[in-house]
């Protein structure tokens, strides 16, 4: 029998995101970098690059093993429950939590991908509550 796409974006997704904040940390460590300064500085026009790359970047496997597990929960749930609409709202949590920290946070770098997932866990709690308001 032939999953849908329904079936696998629940799984894949979340798979494709860790695996890429791993992939990341990984080059780091095997190469001796440090990505720190891609991530978002605020208020610096340089700094703007951060709100993409900086929810891949971590700082250690603490923070990493932190980052992991939610995201691929939220990651998860966003995608079973909420499919149509889903890849719109991570989209849009991506972007706007790194034009926030851009924004409003104090000068210094800031990476993972913590506002991503405040933001998933937000979405998902205040779906659920309007959900059932209606009903």
């Amino acid at each position: 029998m032939k999953k849908s796409k329904f079936q696998q974006n629940y799984i894949l997704i979340p798979f494709l995101a860790i695996f890429s904040i791993w992939i990341v940390y990984y080059i780091e460590i095997k190469f001796g970098l440090n990505f720190n300064k891609y991530g978002i500085y605020p208020k610096t026009f340089l700094g703007l690059r951060g709100v993409i790359f900086s929810p891949f970047i971590h700082s250690n496997t603490t923070h990493l093993f932190n980052n992991s597990i939610p995201l691929a929960v939220m990651l998860g749930c966003l995608y079973y429950f909420y499919n149509k609409i889903a890849t719109k709202v991570l989209l849009i949590g991506f972007f706007l939590t790194g034009i926030l920290t851009w924004t409003f946070a104090r000068p210094a770098y800031h990476i993972g991908a913590s506002g991503v997932i405040y933001f998933l866990v937000s979405f998902i709690f205040l779906a659920v509550f309007l959900e059932n308001i209606i009903d």
